[in-house]
């Protein structure tokens, strides 16, 4: 059955009919917020997160849900995403120069072969040429076009080739990278959730979306104050576990410590002072408590506030 499109006026109707309450954000202010900053489908994702009454006159709607909850979640996921974004820029220049180093380092390696061993019917650059036209890398790609070496193609390989190149070298030579090459992949998945807009605090409790990573759940393990329970549950959200993934792989990846110090600063202004401003609005809302207490046990292991 097609939805019928509603206006704002409608929306706030809808959502008052759904039990969803406008205390913390009037209904004036809501009808703003929906027509200058957000629209309701995204808005209404965050919902997934809130329970519904199974019984009585008012079966089917929502319990402990204001309309405020759902703006301060959207913002909070906003500013989730643009520092998500920040922090895998900083890994993509990271580990171009990890691999450019290692490859230097190789007595099997010239910067040739590697490609050539990668891309011997040239598939992949054809899907880079294209491109062509719009891209710009269109003089690298013209000049190095017959022959192309590592460092030239690391300049014109999207994120996901960018991991798949990676994990094709480690391959090729095993052992030499430091790191689970796999951690690379949840990456690139929240990566492209964030570049998307796709929301990330959309479904906390959701426990079947995620097979976690050997190499995360192990770090995980390591941690006293996450139970069993807890980290089995936790890591199987597709989001918490690749969230929680870019937290251990950041501080292993990337070595300057201004960066790190940066990275640092705008995690915990965001995911502790931030947060805590609007706190009171998750009293009853378990889920999103344990979510939050879940991500902030591992930014402490791998983010240690320095005093």
């Amino acid at each position: 059955m097609c939805k019928k499109l509603l206006n704002s006026d409608s929306l706030i109707q809808h959502m008052k009919g759904k039990g969803i309450t406008f205390i913390c954000t009037n209904e004036i202010d809501a009808k703003n917020f929906l027509e200058e900053n957000n629209y309701y489908f995204k808005l209404s994702a965050y919902r997934k997160n809130y329970d519904k009454r199974l019984l009585g006159n008012n079966v089917g709607t929502y319990i402990n849900l204001d309309f405020g909850y759902l703006q301060d979640l959207s913002k909070i996921d906003c500013q989730l995403r643009y520092l998500i974004l920040e922090m895998c820029l900083d890994i993509e220049h990271s580990l171009k120069t990890i691999l450019l180093k290692d490859i230097t380092e190789n007595p099997n390696e010239d910067g040739y072969k590697i490609v050539n061993l990668w891309d011997p019917h040239k598939e992949h650059f054809n899907k880079i040429n294209r491109f062509l036209n719009t891209s710009y890398c269109k003089e690298l790609i013209n000049k190095y076009s017959k022959n192309m070496p590592v460092w030239v193609l690391l300049e014109l390989l999207s994120f996901g080739e960018l991991c798949k190149f990676i994990e094709f070298y480690n391959n090729t030579y095993p052992k030499r990278l430091q790191f689970d090459v796999k951690l690379l992949f949840p990456l690139r998945d929240i990566r492209n959730a964030c570049a998307h807009s796709n929301c990330l605090i959309h479904d906390v409790r959701n426990e079947n979306n995620s097979t976690p990573n050997h190499s995360l759940l192990k770090h995980v393990q390591s941690i006293p104050t996450i139970s069993k329970r807890t980290r089995n549950k936790k890591l199987k959200n597709k989001p918490l576990h690749d969230f929680a993934a870019l937290l251990y792989l950041y501080p292993i990846i990337v070595k300057s410590k201004s960066m790190l110090k940066k990275r640092r600063i705008c995690l915990y202004n965001l995911l502790v002072k931030r947060i805590n401003k609007t706190k009171r609005f998750y009293f009853t809302n378990i889920a999103l408590q344990e979510a939050h207490k879940f991500i902030l046990k591992i930014l402490f292991i791998n983010f240690p506030k320095k005093h």
